[in-house]
């Protein structure tokens, strides 16, 4: 049982807290009440006894040294990462970074979101904020240094998701004629597949098959350089696509590639190096889009979009359009369901059978 000692000093009284942990080991700490020291003297006890024992100096790193361990040694994927140590070296670690986690409390949480908002920034800032603490604040919980989660049930304004834009067969075709030409089969590649472009950029010749596409690869951009990884769903997947698609495929990698070396890049830059998504977006991109006519300009991303348009317009149900795109089936009954309204309409059909 854990217990107190009363210790007199020159100004006051201090009360020591005794008590060992669940490997034995006595631990200590001093208060200046012995109402403190008693409750605290129970409140450990009872931790032991429920097996929910905190060890109070494991606690006391700061937030920003949290943040770091988190992102150091979380399995994240390197965009991720990067991601999570700009916003924890903007918004945590600067100042509430000083905090010891121990000692956060919900309204100190409440009081970084409200600081953010009066600072003028947006809800898409404030949601990213608001994950990375508590993603990092549970990894605390996970490793025994605090007992609960304080920013869990702390809510923030969801920042407004933008609507899917999909273009029609006549736009995309637009914007592949005024591309550069070494892009139009690339155009054509996402508007159809429906690949990212991150895995457009990494797609060799060998993944190139007969009949379908395999996405294996995805690149990005981090700190300005270009990191290979798995795709973002973390499995690969095989993408059908037309014959018209293939012959295009074929004549540019004749032109652009090497069809003799499975390893090649199927789509480079002007230098012959993996396409970087900000300058093809940037660069090539938008500025074919605006030359098109289009507005407002799309995103590459929404070539995405427009291939799930495509597919539920060819009779794709939904689980097939998420087999070519990498959805799981619930992201996509979320996302795009309606824009596959056959499917819908003919199960409900069904449905009026059961009458009578």
């Amino acid at each position: 049982m854990a217990w107190i000692e009363k210790r007199p000093r020159a100004h006051h009284t201090a009360y020591k807290v005794y008590w060992r942990d669940p490997a034995g080991k006595v631990r200590t700490r001093t208060f200046t009440g012995v109402a403190d020291a008693r409750r605290f003297a129970r409140d450990v006890e009872g931790r032991k006894d429920r097996g929910a024992y905190i060890d109070p100096k494991a606690g006391q790193i700061t937030l920003g040294e949290l943040v770091d361990h988190y992102t150091q040694t979380a399995d994240l994927r390197p965009t991720t990462r990067a991601k999570y140590e700009v916003l924890g070296r903007l918004y945590l670690t600067s100042g509430f970074g000083e905090e010891k986690i121990n000692a956060i409390t919900k309204g100190d949480v409440r009081a970084l979101y409200a600081d953010l908002r009066s600072k003028g920034k947006g809800a898409p800032t404030i949601e990213a904020v608001s994950r990375l603490l508590h993603r990092v604040l549970e990894v605390a919980v996970e490793e025994d240094r605090i007992g609960r989660n304080l920013a869990h049930g702390v809510r923030v304004a969801p920042a407004a998701r933008r609507e899917p834009r999909f273009l029609t067969s006549k736009e995309v075709g637009m914007i592949a004629a005024e591309v550069p030409e070494r892009y139009r089969a690339l155009v054509w590649t996402l508007a159809l597949g429906g690949l990212r472009i991150g895995e457009a950029a990494a797609l060799r010749v060998g993944n190139v098959k007969q009949k379908t596409i395999r996405v294996v690869e995805s690149s990005a951009e981090v700190g300005g350089r270009k990191v290979t990884t798995s795709p973002k769903s973390g499995k690969t997947r095989t993408v059908d696509i037309p014959p018209e698609l293939r012959k295009m495929l074929r004549e540019h990698i004749r032109m652009h590639s090497n069809p003799f070396d499975p390893r090649s890049l199927v789509f480079t830059g002007p230098d012959g190096g993996q396409i970087r998504q900000n300058a093809f977006r940037t660069r090539v991109f938008q500025p074919a889009a605006a030359r098109a006519g289009i507005s407002p300009i799309p995103t590459v991303h929404d070539l995405r979009h427009t291939a799930a348009s495509f597919m539920a317009a060819e009779g794709f149900t939904l689980l097939e359009a998420a087999g070519q795109l990498g959805h799981g089936a619930t992201s996509m009954t979320q996302r795009y369901s309606h824009v596959f309204p056959s499917e819908r309409e003919t199960k409900a059909a069904r449905l009026g059978k059961l009458i009578g």
